[in-house]
């Protein structure tokens, strides 16, 4: 999305030590509160298969 003024200079990257080098896992759920115990199971085993998404 921001590509583009990326490539023009109007905008710089900071703290680029801490940029994910791949892909992001992005699970959204509205009412964190009460995910239901299947969803919790699965977000937990993709944690454990990719911690931190590396």
């Amino acid at each position: 999305m921001v590509a583009r003024d990326l490539g023009n200079g109007v905008l710089t990257t900071v703290l680029d030590d801490w940029v994910a080098s791949g892909p992001g896992l992005h699970v959204y759920y509205s009412i964190r509160r009460q995910v239901p115990a299947a969803l919790r199971l699965f977000i937990d085993l993709l944690r454990e298969l990719r911690p931190l998404g590396l």
